[in-house]
């Protein structure tokens, strides 16, 4: 599991309450590292996705048959880009227990979804992580 203290590598990381839910069990409450995502920085990511799938779409285009290689390309293409450009926040670190089994949950950096789905190691039941809105929202304005 990754530390759980803000890296000074990534400067801006906050601290959020968050609670983890199963059903059929009741939730636990968890500490999640966030790290806010600026425009600037989701923009230098998806720029360049889109202009290699620019230049890729000729390159495509000629091999027979030219319509599916050429929709292919774009709509890689563009769905990464997009998901790049949602991308808000990065879960960077997870203090919490698994509502079944009380085992502790272990997370890597990665991209945040709001509910965001674990795998609890010791019993491998799929457990749901929800950070209240309002404090996404609160941390989003700071940084678009």
């Amino acid at each position: 599991m990754p530390d759980p203290t803000p890296d000074p590598d990534l400067d801006g990381t906050f601290e959020a309450e968050a609670h983890v839910t199963l059903f059929g069990f009741d939730p636990t409450s968890a500490r999640v590292h966030l790290l806010p995502r600026s425009r600037a920085w989701r923009l230098r990511g998806s720029v360049p996705i889109v202009l290699v799938t620019l230049v890729l779409v000729p390159m495509v285009g000629v091999i027979p048959p030219h319509a599916p290689w050429v929709l292919a390309v774009l709509g890689g293409g563009f769905f990464l880009a997009r998901r790049r450009w949602k991308w808000h926040f990065t879960l960077t670190g997870l203090e919490g227990t698994c509502p079944r089994c009380g085992a502790e949950l272990h997370v890597r950096p990665g991209r945040l979804r709001n509910p965001h789905t674990l795998t609890c190691d010791a019993c491998r039941n799929d457990t749901v992580l929800e950070v209240p809105p309002e404090v996404l929202e609160a941390h989003a304005s700071e940084t678009a």
